[in-house]
């Protein structure tokens, strides 16, 4: 094959090139791409067989790709077959990591989770990772994850008993991490997850804890008018807000005469630098370099213009 695809090579040539390429490298393999001449070949180092080409020019200075310990001249070939056609079609050579799971895991987390999602993410997303990923998989090799492996993972979510949102929740975390290890870290050729199905669960009934006003005056009696939490609790009664966008309300939020309360934002924690697992281990103790920032509302549609009930002043 590879002998082949030598001779298509040089016969595209002009007959002097060709002449020269045949008289000065008669047992090297020439490869084109674009209008480059790529040189490459295998060759013996001791017991072993290494495979090596040329990857074009950077800086004035020709780069070489070159891989060992094939046992044989033939493996060396069909690697190198191989790593070309990879180099041709994305510009470099695919190699496995040899990371875990568990070590991967916390590297995404700090080059991807946090920079990027809301602290209530994050933690979710740790809770997901060391109570459910890192156990299952922590002690694999990251490229020995297989749609198979996943799919058995899936189903036996179902078999124990998770609900359908919280399947869903870690399978789609790991496919996340997956999808980053792929690109843009090059970890993974592709995404074991995108073949995964997500088995079907039925959705059972949510239960609605519904207070009765008996049980809502106790509240009432331990947070008193004159309590810093008896406004917040007052509001969220009346009007159904999410207690981030309580505590987020501004005055430009409030029309005392069409008596409405306009959520355009919420209260969230952010992590100044802090890493969110001392957080997280520390239980709800306060952590370090915190502090509350407004960011938008949970959904989309969480902004909206609810108008207070009279009884609410």
């Amino acid at each position: 094959m590879i002998q082949s695809l030598r001779k298509s090579i040089v016969s595209s040539l002009t007959p002097l090139v060709k002449g020269m390429v045949l008289f000065l490298y008669p047992k090297t393999i020439f490869l084109h791409k674009g209008d480059d001449i790529m040189k490459g070949g295998t060759r013996k180092r001791g017991s072993t067989w290494s495979y090596y080409f040329d990857m074009g020019t950077i800086d004035g200075k020709r780069q070489k790709k070159e891989k060992g310990g094939f046992k044989t001249k033939k493996e060396a070939e069909a690697a190198l077959s191989k790593a070309i056609n990879e180099y041709n079609n994305i510009g470099t050579v695919f190699e496995p990591s040899e990371i875990t799971v568990s070590d991967y895991l916390d590297q995404w987390y700090d080059l991807y989770c946090k920079p990027n999602l809301k602290y209530n993410t994050q933690v979710g997303y740790l809770h997901i990772m060391e109570g459910h990923l890192k156990p299952r998989f922590g002690k694999y090799r990251l490229k020995a994850i297989t749609s198979a492996i996943l799919q058995d993972y899936a189903n036996s979510l179902k078999s124990n008993g998770f609900a359908k949102t919280s399947i869903a929740g870690i399978l789609s975390v790991f496919s996340a991490a997956m999808d980053y290890a792929v690109e843009p870290l090059h970890y993974l050729p592709a995404n074991p997850m995108r073949y995964v199905k997500y088995p079907k669960v039925e959705k059972k009934p949510r239960d609605r804890i519904i207070l009765a006003l008996q049980e809502w005056q106790r509240i009432i009696d331990r947070f008193p008018p004159g309590s810093r939490y008896y406004i917040p609790l007052m509001i969220g009664f009346y009007t159904g807000l999410r207690i981030s966008e309580t505590f987020a309300l501004t005055w430009d939020d409030i029309d005392f005469e069409k008596r409405t309360l306009t959520v355009s934002k919420q209260i969230v924690k952010r992590n100044f630098g802090a890493d969110v697992r001392k957080a997280v281990e520390k239980k709800g103790k306060k952590e370090l370099k915190s502090s509350w920032y407004f960011t938008t509302p949970k959904t989309e549609s969480s902004t909206r213009t609810v108008v207070a009930i009279t009884r609410m002043k």
